[in-house]
């Protein structure tokens, strides 16, 4: 039992350190290329759409919508 304890305070102690200058880069790093490719999916899907011949309007609000879900999503982390 006394094992089990140490352990959680050793968890613990690993989760208070704060982290270093290329855990912090790598995160922006990824976190910029994520937009990227997300904006790049928005771009196709947006000329997907207008090469089907949806109205304006539907093309607004499926794009409105994508977006409010990623940005749902990604606060759920």
């Amino acid at each position: 039992m006394a094992d089990a304890k140490d352990d959680g305070v050793m968890a613990e102690a690993q989760i208070a350190q704060p982290l270093g200058r290329w855990p912090i880069l790598s995160y922006g790093v990824g976190h910029m290329l994520n937009d990227i490719t997300s904006a790049c999916w928005f771009t196709y899907l947006l000329l997907f759409l207008q090469q089907i011949g949806l109205a304006p309007r539907y093309k607004r609000i499926s794009t409105d919508s994508i977006k409010l879900l990623d940005s749902i999503n990604f606060r759920s982390f």
